[in-house]
């Protein structure tokens, strides 16, 4: 019986201990795991807090980028050293420019990567450049090994514009095990000195001291944290320290219900329950892990496919440009030089008056298709400013000699003023100055019905620097406050109705804000409705050029100089075949026609000749391969070289560079007026000094 009753108070007491054990085990989770779950929360501001402050950090310096009127090596430098200093964890920065090369890098280290190309280091680079200049933010990108440097890291990519344009993208490389270490050493060092710590980027593992922490530790708690369109999650898990602290007391109360009997049977009990529990704490985190790889493969397909088509949309639209530009033009020359040829014969004043309406509407609608090509241009990223040495005062004086004529038959008076203190030799793109400037012109001439238009060109100190000042003041209709933002976007002008008395395409404003913020510059508006507008644009002034090509001489000569000339052109045409002779009638000059680029080097090869014009789309051979026929003929004959001019439609800026990489000298755009072709004609032939005049192809 005492037996019995022994056995029953044993197992009643067994039965206590082990419903008292596990009340008390899952009272001494739930508590541990709190305290567990506010470090690690705790862990996890400060380590998302320390980022925004390296995030902000790269914020205040790619602003500091975007206000600056160029990017200066030395003041790059010197940010950036002072960022590699202050911030722990920052292990390399770099300047990305808009043709995705490394411009600027620091420490020296890196500086070896300059001009290096990001497609080279890996379309994910590229991708994340773009994503940054997509968003105008900050990017993160995915883990990155350091190899020479060990331990990983990840790119921080922030866009930098300057004027609404994209001058570029400030790259910063973070090394984790750095930033990881400050954060310990730092003053909240507390917060983890109990954690082992693990770090993922969009579930890919940026740091971690034990990979196990997230499969086999029965606390380890993790928090997501986003940051710049990326989600970071943070995995702690607690060292022994941390659990000893918690459940010191809970183990003594335990001990002393339980006693030496069932203190085997409680330790096999939890035991069996804590390998359960890992069981299923592992197969969860396969599962999840399964689900992030399969999400991630699936994002790098539709990456990948989004990449081809975004590769493939830019070739379309480089070789829509080309053939429109090539279809628009090739027409417009026909029906310009057409109209020439025809204002020079003998007609009735009517007729001549009927003749001048046609050149003058063809001349308009050959501006607005340039307007638009040029403004395309602009929207896909593909111009590209020629640093060149120029006399700007005399591309001013010049181009408002073009207009002076329009301004008079207005009534108008046209007048320039240029600063004699100018350098004579500046460094920029002439063509894209000069552009700006006859497009203010033709702005300020066709919005002003009487008064003046008046030219002002100076050069002036601001920050420091000096600047090139240009200003156009018209005594015209004037802006309203109110349509000051409106008339510089696309398409729109200050007076969009359908009946507004001024006509265009809206287009001449927004390529002055684009082409100016492009040369570094900025556009200021002053106006008051119905006493005229003032528009200021400040270019900075450089009289250095870079290692480029010198700029082309002006391509004037007396006209005398194609008397006896022999030319030949390349024309497959029939209507440019007869503008070309029509020009040229009376002035002396020998021509032959070849229909294509095979016939052009027959008669190349049987005659001599002191200039060719040469079309670039022809059949059988085209013009770029005749071409570089021609210099390998002349080559192995010993030849002096024949200046060949492209006489081509094709005349965007890749267009143009695959003509001079062929052997051309020279790129003389349709349409061309009698006087451009005139000129450029003599200009070549008094470059070509070899040539025998009186030997001409049969």
């Amino acid at each position: 019986m005492v037996r019995l009753f022994m056995m029953v108070g044993v197992a009643l007491a067994a039965s206590v201990t082990i419903v008292t054990w596990l009340f008390l085990s899952q009272e001494q989770h739930r508590k541990t795991g709190e305290l567990l779950a506010l470090e690690a929360a705790n862990a996890r501001d400060l380590i998302a807090h320390d980022l925004q402050v390296r995030l902000d950090a790269i914020e205040r310096l790619g602003e500091r980028m975007s206000a600056a009127q160029y990017i200066n090596e030395r003041q790059f430098s010197m940010d950036a050293e002072a960022l590699l200093h202050d911030m722990p964890g920052f292990f390399a920065i770099a300047w990305i420019g808009t043709d995705n090369r490394v411009a600027l890098a620091e420490p020296d280290r890196t500086k070896r990567l300059i001009g290096t190309n990001l497609k080279s280091l890996g379309p994910q680079r590229v991708a994340l450049a773009e994503h940054a200049r997509i968003t105008n933010g900050i990017t993160i990108g995915e883990r990155l090994d350091l190899v020479n440097d060990g331990g990983t890291g990840f790119i921080v990519a922030k866009a930098v514009r300057r004027g609404g344009q994209h001058i570029g993208t400030l790259w910063v490389v973070l090394q984790v095990s750095d930033w990881v270490d400050d954060l310990y050493a730092g003053a909240n060092g507390k917060t983890l000195e109990k954690l082992d710590l693990a770090m993922f980027i969009d579930g890919k593992p940026i740091f971690t001291y034990d990979m196990r922490i997230l499969s086999n530790a029965f606390y380890t708690k993790a928090s997501d944290v986003p940051v710049a369109d990326t989600m970071f999650t943070v995995a702690v898990s607690p060292r022994d320290g941390f659990v000893s602290a918690t459940d010191a007391s809970l183990r003594q109360i335990v001990t002393a219900l339980i006693g030496t009997l069932s203190g085997a049977l409680l330790f096999a009990g939890y035991a069996l329950r804590a390998s359960r529990v890992q069981q299923k704490i592992a197969s969860d985190a396969n599962r999840d892990l399964q689900d992030v790889n399969a999400q991630l493969e699936e994002e790098v397909k539709q990456r990948g496919i989004a990449e081809e088509m975004a590769r493939q949309s830019n070739v379309a639209k480089s070789q829509f440009m080309s053939t429109m530009s090539h279809e628009m033009r090739t027409p417009m020359n026909g029906i310009m030089g057409m109209a020439e040829l025809l204002g020079q014969s003998r007609m009735t004043p009517e007729q001549s008056a009927q003749v001048a309406k046609i050149r003058k509407c063809a001349a308009d609608l050959m501006e607005n298709v340039s307007d638009i090509l040029d403004f395309a241009r602009f929207e896909s990223g593909k111009v590209r400013l020629k640093q060149e040495a120029c006399d700007v005062r005399k591309i001013t004086m010049d181009s408002v000699q073009i207009l002076r004529h329009f301004a008079q038959k207005k009534g108008l008076a046209l007048t320039c003023e240029v600063d004699p203190d100018l350098p004579q030799n500046c460094c920029m793109d002439r063509g894209r100055y000069r552009q700006i400037l006859l497009n203010l012109m033709r702005n300020g001439i066709k919005f002003t019905q009487e008064g003046t238009v008046h030219v002002s060109l100076r050069k002036v100190a601001q920050d420091g620097a000096d600047q090139l000042e240009l200003r156009v003041i018209d005594t015209g209709v004037g802006i309203a406050s109110e349509k000051r933002d409106v008339i510089f976007g696309a398409f729109q002008q200050a007076d969009g109705a359908l009946d507004r008395q001024f006509e265009g395409s809206g287009l001449g404003l927004s390529i002055v804000e684009r082409v100016t913020t492009t040369m570094g510059g900025t556009v200021e508006l002053r106006s008051e409705l119905g006493k005229g507008s003032e528009f200021i644009i400040r270019l900075p002034l450089e009289t250095i050029c870079p290692s480029v090509a010198t700029a082309q001489t002006e391509k004037a000569a007396p006209h005398a100089l194609l008397d006896g000339a022999n030319v030949l052109l390349a024309e497959d045409n029939l209507v440019n075949q007869k503008i070309v002779q029509g020009f040229i009638k009376g002035s002396g000059v020998n021509l032959d026609i070849a229909a294509d680029g095979e016939e052009a080097m027959h008669l190349y090869e049987q005659g001599r000749y002191d200039a060719v014009l040469m079309d670039v789309s022809m059949p059988n051979r085209n013009g770029f391969d005749a071409t570089r026929a021609i210099r390998a003929l002349e080559k192995s004959r010993a030849m002096h070289p024949c200046p060949i001019i492209a006489y081509t439609a094709n005349c965007g800026e890749n267009d143009q560079r695959q003509c001079y990489d062929a052997g051309m000298d020279d790129v003389l755009p349709k349409p061309a007026s009698k006087q451009e072709l005139a000129n450029r004609l003599a200009f070549w032939v008094s470059k070509n000094p070899v040539a025998d005049k009186n030997a001409v192809a049969s």
